[in-house]
Order: structure tokens, then C-alpha cells, then sequence
């Protein structure tokens, strides 16, 4: 380091558990707007549960004057990108394009740690409990004293791991929404209705 210059930390650089969430928007011409949705979400279903999970998908209006939907998926990072990377193409090719695009991403880094850390902790007082239930015989209301708080432990530990999985699944499933409109004709078959 030289002088005045801050000195960096050294050491291993720490690892970042960070949730992303990206939305698209897409205009596509109303009368194909059907099927550009039903070919992500057969994209999404035909590369199984691994790699996509859909979420949600809606879709309202007229084929022949508007419509608006959407689609929500949960997805493997790598399948994502390049799921998102044709979109432009695709889109371009039934008539329309993207109106908006987002990326989120929330860091759980700080809440993983705590986490694994609570549960070295809920382990080990687990383990010791069960130790002094076995090694030592007692009365029977110490014993049972005992029991309950080593259920009660073992409840928050099960607890505290479901947490866990929740964010660890969170940062390896990314989550994509996709947001449809079609541009509104001027007349449409409802306009004079």
C-alpha cells in the first residue's frame, strides 16, 4: 500500500447470496398475443422443474382489440439468460417489442450467515440436551423439564432450516415476470358495442 492510500482487507472475498427478480415488458400485436404467451409458458413447462417453475400467468381482453397479460416464472439463473436473451428476437418476429426491462436483486447474505449460524447453535444445544436426557437419570419432573425444552428446540431448529431453504432457494432461482400488451387498435370489434 502506499501512503495515503486505504489499505484492502486480505484474505478470501466473501461470498454474496444475492436474489435477483427481472421483468420484462412486451407489446405484441393483439392478435398474437396468445401465442407468444403460451409458447414461454410451454417453454418454461417443457424444461422441467429443475431449470423453470411457473408461478402465475393471466390474461385479459379481446384478441381483436386488446389484451394485457402476464407470466411469472422461477428459474435456474443460466436457463433465465438465455431464456430472456431470445425474447427480443422473438418478440420482433410476431410484430411487437420490449417496452421495459428491470433488474432487482436483494442481498441475503447477512440473513444466510445468521442463519446457519443459529443453527450450529440450535444443533448444539439440541445434542446437548439429548446427552443430558440420557446421561442423567433425575427426577421425573427434571426429566420431563428436559423433554419439553429440547421439543421446543427442535421445533425452532426445523424451523430455522425451512428458513434457510426458502433463501437458499431464492438465491438459485432467480424470479422473471413478464408483462404483455397489445397497442390498442383504433376501432376494434368492441368499439361499438
Amino acid at each position: 500500500t502506499q501512503p495515503g492510500q486505504p489499505s484492502q482487507p486480505t484474505g478470501p472475498s466473501p461470498v454474496l447470496y444475492l436474489a435477483y427478480t427481472y421483468g420484462v415488458g412486451l407489446e405484441i400485436p393483439c392478435e398474437r398475443l396468445s401465442s407468444v404467451m403460451d409458447r414461454h409458458v410451454q417453454a418454461c413447462q417443457s424444461a422441467g422443474p429443475r431449470l423453470c417453475q411457473l408461478i402465475g400467468s393471466n390474461r385479459t381482453g379481446d384478441p381483436q382489440s386488446y389484451m394485457q397479460g402476464y407470466v411469472s416464472f422461477r428459474g435456474e439463473p443460466n436457463w433465465l439468460r438465455t431464456f430472456m436473451g431470445g425474447l427480443e428476437t422473438e418478440a420482433d418476429e410476431a410484430g411487437g417489442r420490449i417496452t421495459a426491462q428491470t433488474v432487482n436483486s436483494e442481498d441475503l447474505t447477512r440473513q444466510i450467515v445468521d442463519t446457519e449460524a443459529r443453527l450450529r447453535a440450535l444443533s448444539s444445544l439440541r445434542d446437548r440436551l439429548q446427552e443430558l436426557l440420557r446421561s442423567r437419570p433425575g427426577r421425573l419432573a427434571d426429566l420431563l423439564e428436559v423433554e419439553r425444552e429440547l421439543a421446543r428446540v427442535q421445533g425452532e431448529l426445523d424451523a430455522t432450516q425451512s428458513n434457510l431453504a426458502v433463501m437458499r432457494t431464492r438465491v438459485a432461482m432467480s424470479e422473471l415476470t413478464l408483462n404483455y400488451q397489445s397497442a390498442p387498435r383504433p376501432v376494434g370489434s368492441d368499439t361499438f358495442e
